[in-house]
């Protein structure tokens, strides 16, 4: 199981550089838009199964508090931030910096 995440995890990030580096003449903020809502839509399919199960399609944010949303915001600007990294550097440099923190 182990080494499959970590082959995914490796496909996802050779992915999205080549992506961010063959989209050259599009702007960084539309390939962002494009990969989040590529990620949003996989998510999505992921999850309704489950939400229609559990009687959740109502209410999405139910048990949501203000942690949740900050943790969410956290994770998108890290997002947005290694993007930025990947566009003008390498996944390698992604890698190193994000050993350090």
């Amino acid at each position: 199981f182990l080494l499959l995440q970590v082959g995914l995890s490796a496909f996802a990030n050779v992915y999205t550089e080549r992506v961010l580096k063959d989209w050259r003449q599009e702007e960084l903020a539309l390939q962002n838009a494009l990969l989040y809502a590529y990620g949003a839509g996989l998510n999505a399919l992921a999850l309704f199964p489950t939400a229609a199960a559990q009687g959740r399609l109502s209410d999405p944010f139910g048990g949501w508090n203000a942690y949740t949303f900050a943790l969410v915001f956290a994770t998108a600007t890290t997002g947005l931030l290694t993007s930025v990294v990947l566009k003008h550097l390498s996944t390698m440099a992604k890698v190193l910096a994000s050993g350090t923190i």
